[in-house]
């Protein structure tokens, strides 16, 4: 995997940059964030050919990746929210769909800057914070898509319809979001006090689904509202800790 990577580079990079960067790359667990900094620094270095600015960022977390992951959680949390709220208050309406879509996008962007160094204690539960979520909010992307283009009765995948193929992938981002909280909480990088809320949160909203898909009676749909509302902030907090804060350095395994 450390030779693909590397030759994701130029040649010239290679020759002058390698040996150093293959050991950095060796000297740890690999996580999402180090995967999307390595493309960003090899495309870097691909429209820059003769400005080589020494190792790659993966020896301490470029700031651009923090600032994208900070600003994604900070604008895809209301965005989701409201898009969701208003929507739902006016009967499945696609503008605000639309709004609920470029959150749920600014939420897969808080996953992949955000993701940073998880993995360099707890590779498996780092990329489990990170896979399980993201793949839940591609499927709730593409659901919300459905929902926007097709009839009220339309069915998107056999007897799916577009509404319950983002259901399920709300269900994976919540359950993600858990782990992704968990993960964010061991790692000690960012807010602890909103990670915690982010897992707080994601359950509270994970028991209220199946208690109401089981038939558990009628939620008020201002707790309900309470609870998604709750979600998004969690994800605004952990943004605004993540703008915050410096340049994130490198953590040892334990």
């Amino acid at each position: 995997m450390i030779g693909l990577l590397l030759a994701l580079y130029p040649a010239r990079w290679r020759e002058r940059y390698g040996e150093e960067f293959r050991a950095v790359l060796e000297s740890r667990p690999l996580g999402p964030f180090d995967f999307a900094d390595v493309f960003i620094g090899a495309l870097d270095a691909r429209l820059t050919r003769f400005r080589f600015a020494g190792t790659a960022g993966i020896d301490g977390g470029p700031l651009m990746m923090l600032r994208i992951g900070g600003f994604g959680a900070v604008v895809g949390g209301p965005a989701w929210f409201i898009g969701i709220a208003v929507s739902s208050a006016l009967g499945g309406h696609a503008a605000w769909m639309g709004v609920a879509l470029v959150g749920t996008v600014g939420l897969l962007l808080a996953l992949v800057g955000l993701s940073a160094f998880q993995a360099h204690r707890e590779p498996r539960l780092a990329w489990a914070a990170f896979g399980v979520p993201a793949i839940g909010t591609i499927v709730a992307l593409i659901g919300t898509a459905g929902m926007m283009l097709l009839p009220a009765d339309g069915l998107m995948f056999g007897t799916w319809s577009p509404w319950g193929v983002w259901i399920v992938g709300l269900l994976a981002m919540l359950v993600g979001s858990i782990f992704f909280a968990i993960a964010t909480y061991r790692a000690a990088v960012l807010s602890r006090r909103a990670a915690q809320a982010l897992g707080v949160t994601s359950v509270a909203i994970v028991v209220v689904a199946l208690g109401l898909s089981g038939g558990a009676g009628q939620m008020p749909a201002l707790a309900i509202a309470a609870c998604l509302a709750a979600f998004a902030g969690s994800w605004v907090w952990l943004g605004v800790s993540a703008l915050r804060r410096g340049p994130i350095r490198a953590i040892a395994p334990a």
